[in-house]
């Protein structure tokens, strides 16, 4: 504990002033010092974990070199899931557990998803910047445009997100199959209307791909020029796992050659910035700026997540077993 006697929960993300705002609403308890950081530099990081008892993760890195100015650290949260940019080695060396915040984000990942499928297939962000140009581009969409009802869509990685976006693709009377690493039980494969298959023969036969794999050491570049090679010319990737998972360049050669439909993107191999400058003057792409999990309700729900997680530990109580990574 730090000297004052309060828990110090050190949140290593800076955020736009309402929704630090929020967040800190939503922390408030007289046990409790939250400290979110004012910018993303290394310094500012490590002077937020001198102090701390607990820290919580969100997209910037956690390393051994950080980890040595967290002398007084008790456990580190995630505030999504996923253990990139997290130095695992480092923490099992401290016994530090790592907890993820698990199925806050699925529902709206998976809306995002279908909303970029949408999208892609029905020209939407190039119709808006044609309107926006005075251009009124409408017969054209009679032989662009893509409807998503009856498509055939493979979901590759099949955990709380591809299991959402599954239920939501349903009524649209979409083929599904997905690829995992673990089958599902029958019954929740028939009651989502899904089928297993191998990722070869996603990316063989599906009009539309989805990516919702965590980042590891198998999934990352998993979906190459090899893999890109296979997927049909008029199929669309989309990709709300991780950048890393797919190898940028060989898809922006794919679609700039024609090989591939278009694509939908909201994560990238650089994030913030530079991310999706690869795609910029791709018209046949739809780029959101890794936003799955960012809407309003969702903002509450982690954040009483992550927070009660940390008060139970601070009060002696047993983590739970689901969320440890």
């Amino acid at each position: 504990m730090a000297d004052s006697g309060k828990i110090r929960i050190a949140l290593l993300q800076p955020f736009p002033a309402p929704v630090s705002a929020r967040i800190r609403e939503i922390c408030q308890a007289p046990s409790v010092h939250l400290d979110i950081v004012a910018d993303t530099t290394p310094e500012t990081r490590r002077a937020a974990l001198r102090d701390a008892d607990y820290a919580v993760v969100v997209s910037q890195n956690l390393t051994a070199g950080d980890l040595a100015f967290a002398g007084k650290l008790r456990l580190v949260h995630k505030w999504g899931s996923g253990t990139d940019g997290v130095d695992l080695a480092a923490l099992r060396e401290r016994n530090l557990p790592l907890l993820s915040t698990t199925g806050t984000n699925a529902r709206y990942v998976a809306e995002l998803a279908l909303t970029l499928m949408l999208s892609v297939l029905r020209g939407i962000p190039q119709s808006d910047r044609a309107m926006r140009k005075g251009r009124w581009t409408g017969s054209a969409h009679w032989t662009s445009s893509r409807t998503l009802h009856g498509r055939s869509v493979g979901i590759v990685g099949f955990g709380a997100v591809g299991s959402a976006l599954a239920a939501l693709l349903r009524p649209f009377g979409c083929d599904m199959s997905y690829a995992a690493r673990t089958r599902r039980a029958e019954t929740v494969e028939k009651s989502l209307g899904v089928r297993p298959m191998a990722l070869g023969d996603i990316l063989r036969s599906c009009e539309i791909v989805s990516l919702h794999v965590p980042l590891t050491s198998e999934t990352k570049g998993m979906i190459g020029r090899a893999e890109l090679a296979l997927m049909r010319s008029d199929a669309i990737l989309v990709n709300l796992a991780r950048g890393d998972v797919v190898d940028e360049g060989a898809l922006a050669e794919a679609l700039l050659a024609g090989r591939l439909a278009g694509a939908g993107l909201d994560v990238f191999q650089r994030e913030p910035e530079p991310g999706g400058r690869a795609f910029a003057d791709i018209p046949n792409t739809v780029l959101t700026p890794h936003i799955g999990g960012k809407v309003r309700e969702n903002l509450d729900a982690t954040v009483r997540h992550w927070f009660s997680n940390i008060l139970a530990h601070a009060q002696g109580q047993a983590l739970p077993d689901n969320e440890r990574i």
